[in-house]
C-alpha cells in the first residue's frame, strides 16, 4: 500500500502527516524549515529487507510498543504497528486531522489526532488508545537534526539512567561510550565506561558514538517540558506533555556510531528525545514484566483493558529569533 501525505496549515505552522507509520514530519513555522531529523537513506530506493520505520525514518512518530515487538507474534518490527502500518484518515480540516490505526495493538484501537492553532508555532497531538489488554509501553518519538550545538533543558528530574546494556555493545557494529547500567543525578555529569565525566546537556559533546540514557520527570508535575536551545542558529525547540501517561524521557543519541546497514556511520549529529512510559528502549516484553523500575513504582507500561480509554498529550514547536 503506497504511503498518503496530508498537510495541515495554520497562520504560522504547515506540517505533513504520512499514512505509513503516521510520522509527523516537513515542519514549516513561518515559512522557514524547522530542524525535524530525515534519515539521510530517504531518497535512495528502500531497501525491502528494513521495516517501513527505518526505510520512512524522520520527524516525529507515535510507538505502540515502544522498542522491540516481542510479544505479539504477528507484530516483530521496531516500535510496533503504530510505526509501522497504515493510518486511515478519518476526518481531515485545514489545521486539524483525525487518523485511525488499521488493526489492533494489544486488541487495542489506536486513535491519532493532531491539530494546529492561530498565532501558536507548536503541534498538538493527543492519541487515544481504546480497549485492549494486558500491559503496552508507548512513546512519542521525536528527532533534532543537527547542524550546530544545542543546550538541552527538562522539567525537574528525578533520576537518570542508563539501560543494562549498551546500546552498540559490539564494537564491529557500532560504538556506545556511557556507562551502562547506572544511575545518576545530573545530565551535566554524565559518566562514560571510560570512567570520565561529561556534560550531555550540550549535544553533539562526543565523536562517533550511539548512546540511550533515560529521565525519570519528577513524579509531582502534572506536566514535563524540555527546550533544546541553538544558539548559534539562534532557534529553540519547545516540547509538552503529560507525565501521568508519559513519565520518563528517552535520550537516544545518534552520532556516526552505526556501522551497519543503513546507518553506515552516516546518521550523525541526531537527537531523539522521546517522551515514554517504558523500560529504557527494551522492548514490549522488557517494560510489560516486573523490572527494576516498576518494582519501584516507576510506570514502564500503560494498564490496557477493554472497558479502559487512555488519552496520552504531547506537544512540539519551535522559536526562531531568541
Amino acid at each position: 500500500m503506497a504511503s498518503k501525505v496530508w498537510q495541515l496549515q495554520s497562520d504560522r505552522v504547515q506540517v505533513s502527516i504520512s499514512s505509513q507509520g503516521g510520522f509527523i514530519h516537513d515542519m514549516l513555522l513561518d515559512g522557514a524549515p524547522t530542524p525535524l531529523h530525515q534519515a539521510p537513506w530517504l531518497m535512495e530506493p528502500p531497501d525491502p529487507s528494513l521495516p517501513p520505520i527505518l526505510t520512512h525514518l524522520k520527524g516525529d512518530f507515535f510507538c505502540a510498543p515502544f522498542g522491540e515487538s516481542d510479544l505479539d507474534p504477528d507484530e516483530t518490527r521496531p516500535h510496533g504497528l503504530s510505526s509501522n502500518g497504515h493510518w486511515s484518515a478519518v476526518q481531515v480540516r485545514d489545521d486539524a486531522g483525525h487518523w485511525i490505526l488499521e488493526g489492533t495493538v494489544s486488541g487495542a484501537r489506536i486513535h491519532k489526532h493532531v491539530w494546529l492553532e492561530e498565532g501558536s508555532p507548536m503541534v498538538y497531538q493527543e492519541h487515544v488508545i481504546e480497549g485492549g489488554l494486558g500491559r503496552l509501553p508507548v512513546a512519542h518519538h521525536l528527532m533534532l537534526r543537527l547542524k550546530a550545538p544545542i543546550e538541552v533543558r527538562f522539567a525537574p528530574y528525578e533520576w537518570i539512567g542508563t539501560p543494562p546494556q549498551a546500546l552498540e555493545p559490539d564494537p564491529l557494529k557500532g560504538r556506545s561510550l556511557l556507562k551502562y547500567g547506572t544511575r545518576f543525578e545530573r545530565l551535566e555529569e554524565t559518566p562514560l565506561a571510560d570512567g570520565t565525566i561529561r556534560d550531555l546537556s550540550v549535544y553533539p559533546t562526543l565523536d562517533q558514538h550511539e548512546d540511550l540514557l533515560m529521565l525519570r520527570t519528577r513524579r509531582d508535575l502534572e506536566k514535563g517540558w524540555v527546550t533544546a536551545v541553538c544558539k548559534e542558529e539562534d532557534w529553540m525547540f519547545f516540547a509538552e506533555k503529560d507525565t501521568q501517561t508519559l513519565p520518563g524521557t528517552v535520550l537516544w543519541m545518534s552520532n556516526g556510531g552505526r556501522f551497519y546497514p543503513p546507518w553506515n556511520g552516516r546518521h550523525t549529529r541526531v537527537l531523539g528525545i522521546e517522551e515514554t512510559c517504558s523500560y529504557f528502549h527494551l522492548g514490549h516484553k522488557a517494560s510489560a514484566e516486573p523490572n527494576p523500575m516498576s518494582e519501584v513504582g516507576f510506570p514502564t507500561a500503560l494498564e490496557l483493558h477493554p472497558s479502559k480509554t487512555h488519552r496520552i498529550r504531547y506537544a512540539f514547536g519551535f522559536k526562531f529569533g531568541l
